[in-house]
């Protein structure tokens, strides 16, 4: 028979720990080893078989793993820490009043289920094959989605980076880098396999000279993609994102020297058809360029990447004919939106520089008309419809190396924060480590 785990108000604590052991000692006629408190943190509590969980959990992840542990005290001092910390942030988060439902714990281990492949009684019955107690892996679980949140509310809303930061980063870059130019490429691909009918290969090669005459009539590269294109990019409007010239096949390096951005080549012949391609930019270190800051208003709806119903898109669909008709974008966005940073505002999102968007966004957001709704789109996240409410021009500089800057100067003070905002935690606590061995009773 197990102990009850005793409250954790610490003048109850003291009160009742002799009874309550006493009680344990009498209830059976075999050896039992007894729960004890092996740490005092404020009013909470760490007990031996909290430690003695956590150690096993460990050595199951670092057997899965394949990692190595240190043994002995070296590590049941190390899993104490760590038990003395989870139990400050659980104190703390509870003082914010900060609460993760089931439902966001079940969407985490789905999400982490699906990365391996599996369903989520598959993934449970994965872990309890390698040993795992899962009970004891959801709550890990809800911990550490609890100290995100807790971390996203006392760290991250202090971290700011400022502009003279990222102009001495990206000045210390420059010298400590040589120069690399990118090209961002838009590409239509009309497939016709080098072993093909001569007449398939012209057939090809024409449906690429009329998409090149389309383009340069004035419709968007990205549509005509959509419409004609047969390569692997075709549904994000032929969007190949920022590409170095050896991520590049040489078919296409050959046809870039003379192409200035918004240019769009000739027809292009390799052995597995015919490509047009566009400059949409040219981007190295040293770029001063003109940039361009969005404000738009999005819907979102949530969605798993293996899902292949297309509900959410069919939702967007809907709504986005209901805007065309008449109904306000802003009422649709509080009433379907998935986004909760943007759906009380009406669906506005701050103005967004090049690279602070998905890809696929961007390549819409850029050739959308300002008043006009997007069809719905897919990005990693799920699907969206936008609409462009103004466009300016940039800050200047290359807000791609501008934005790259500024998420590494982020995560360099993250980090520093998180350990001094830790010892913070850690210094105002108060914490008294028990003896380390279980008390064990013969009942005689």
């Amino acid at each position: 028979m197990s102990c009850p785990r005793s409250p954790s108000y610490l003048h109850l604590i003291k009160g009742m720990l002799a009874s309550s052991l006493l009680f344990c000692a009498t209830a059976s006629a075999q050896d039992v080893v007894l729960d004890e408190i092996a740490v005092i943190v404020n009013d909470g509590i760490v007990l031996q078989s909290d430690i003695a969980q956590e150690t096993r959990f460990l050595r199951n992840t670092a057997r899965a793993t394949r990692e190595t542990l240190p043994e002995g005290q070296q590590l049941r001092e190390r899993i104490v820490q760590r038990l003395i910390d989870r139990e400050i942030q659980r104190q703390r988060a509870a003082n914010a009043g900060i609460v993760i439902d089931a439902s966001s714990v079940n969407r985490a281990i789905e999400q982490v289920a699906a990365e391996n492949k599996l369903n989520t009684f598959e993934f449970r019955e994965q872990l309890q094959n390698q040993g795992f107690n899962f009970s004891y892996y959801r709550a890990s679980v809800e911990h550490e989605l609890l100290l995100q949140r807790l971390i996203q509310r006392e760290v991250e809303r202090s971290i700011t980076v400022t502009e003279n930061e990222i102009d001495e980063y990206i000045e210390s870059r420059k010298l400590s880098e040589p120069e690399v130019e990118r090209y961002r490429l838009q590409h239509i691909l009309v497939a016709a396999p080098v072993n093909a009918p001569q007449a398939q290969r012209e057939l090809a090669r024409q449906s690429a000279e009329d998409a090149i005459k389309r383009i340069n009539g004035g419709e968007v590269f990205g549509q005509v993609a959509r419409e004609i294109s047969d390569g692997p990019r075709a549904a994000n409007g032929g969007d190949l994102g920022l590409r170095e010239l050896d991520e590049l096949p040489t078919f296409i390096t050959a046809a870039l020297p003379g192409l200035k951005r918004g240019d769009v080549s000739n027809p292009i012949e390799s052995e597995n058809g015919y490509h047009v391609i566009m400059v949409s930019a040219i981007e190295g270190v040293d770029d001063i360029e003109p940039s361009e800051d969005l404000r738009i208003r999005h819907i979102f709806i949530a969605a798993n990447p293996a899902d292949t119903t297309q509900e959410a898109r069919r939702v967007l669909a809907s709504a986005r004919e209901r805007i065309i008709s008449g109904e306000p974008f802003s009422e649709l966005a509080q009433n379907i939106s998935e986004d909760p940073d943007s759906k009380d505002n009406g669906g506005e999102l701050p103005w967004l520089s090049s690279g602070q968007m998905p890809s696929q966004m961007e390549v819409v957001a850029r050739e959308l008309p300002e008043g006009r709704v997007s069809e719905p789109f897919r990005t990693q996240f799920g699907w969206h419809i936008l609409e462009i409410l103004e466009r300016r021009k940039g800050s200047g500089g290359n807000s791609r190396v501008r934005n790259e800057a500024t998420q590494v100067l982020r995560q360099q003070k993250y980090v520093r924060e998180i350990e001094s905002w830790q010892r913070r935690l850690r210094d105002e606590a108060f914490v008294e480590v028990r003896g380390e061995s279980a008390t064990t009773s013969t009942n005689q």
